[in-house]
């Protein structure tokens, strides 16, 4: 049997970029449910991103990164000097060495404009990665360090 990579998720963000409504059909026990709660997640954190960046001190562009050979970063955040900071967002409560592959990429094409990289992820910890690469709780986005302690 040949499996096709998950990109439903991408797929789908893609189309309500310009369609208020996706629909996705399919048989039962395929992942539907799964796919919405991965969609609404992703689109929720960076919903949050870019309405704080109305009010942050720093003037920023949100954008999305994807090169030919599919590397991908779901935010990039562009000061006017072109500092970067990259955010990956995860719907697991777990964080694999392999999903900073985009951010590690980015950091090697950008160099020392590359300030930092993010994978927000549903797990609880904060724990470093090497290399200005940091994986946070998507909670952090709203929350102080002090209140997640």
């Amino acid at each position: 049997m040949d499996y096709l990579p998950r990109r439903a998720a991408e797929l789908v963000l893609e189309a309500l970029t310009d369609t208020r409504v996706v629909v996705v059909n399919g048989a039962r026990q395929v992942g539907k449910s799964t796919l919405a709660e991965v969609v609404l997640r992703q689109t929720k954190v960076l919903g949050e991103l870019a309405r704080q960046l109305t009010w942050s001190r720093v003037s920023a562009r949100l954008f999305h990164y994807r090169d030919r050979d599919q590397y991908e970063v779901d935010a990039v955040l562009e000061d006017n000097a072109g500092q970067v900071i990259a955010v990956e967002v995860k719907a697991a409560e777990t964080v694999r060495t392999d999903d900073f592959r985009g951010l590690r990429l980015l950091k090697r094409r950008l160099g020392d404009r590359f300030r930092a990289g993010f994978v927000l992820y549903c797990g609880a910890q904060s724990l470093a990665f090497g290399d200005g690469l940091t994986c946070l709780p998507i909670s952090a986005l709203w929350t102080t360090s002090a209140s997640r302690s």
